[in-house]
């Protein structure tokens, strides 16, 4: 349930984007909290993220994606406390033809939490095919 969600877009060359939005929501939470009578109800959550996509050749283009999320918990044991996301990922898309393209994308992610155990730093890779119709 989006509150707020503004995305602005500027097309700097043909084929080439940058994006800068910010957004803030409800969101549901994992955590619970210890006393069952007053558990957690969600998270509010304030997000700016960061986009960009460069086309390097008609057929080759690169996009970065860097992101900052902030959610604070509503009720419970962790009532006002907040996790800090972010997340980073770098992009490269080769198109076979109109329909068809190849990516290969890799992400780093870091999550600083109230709750301890919670804190994680990952990497992700991915490769894959896209189809678009």
């Amino acid at each position: 349930s989006p509150y707020l969600d503004v995305l602005g877009t500027y097309n700097y060359l043909q084929g080439s984007y940058l994006k800068l939005g910010v957004k803030y929501a409800h969101n549901a939470t994992d955590v619970a909290g210890s006393d069952k009578n007053n558990i957690t109800l969600d998270q509010e959550t304030a997000t700016v993220y960061l986009s960009v996509n460069h086309r390097i050749t008609a057929l080759l283009s690169a996009g970065l994606l860097v992101q900052y999320q902030n959610s604070i918990y509503n009720g419970g044991d962790a009532d006002g406390d907040a996790d800090n996301y972010t997340s980073t990922a770098l992009t490269l898309a080769y198109k076979l033809n109109r329909n068809w393209s190849v990516e290969a994308s890799y992400y780093f992610d870091n999550l600083s939490s109230y709750y301890s155990g919670r804190d994680f730093t990952r990497n992700r890779e991915f490769v894959g095919v896209r189809g678009t119709y």
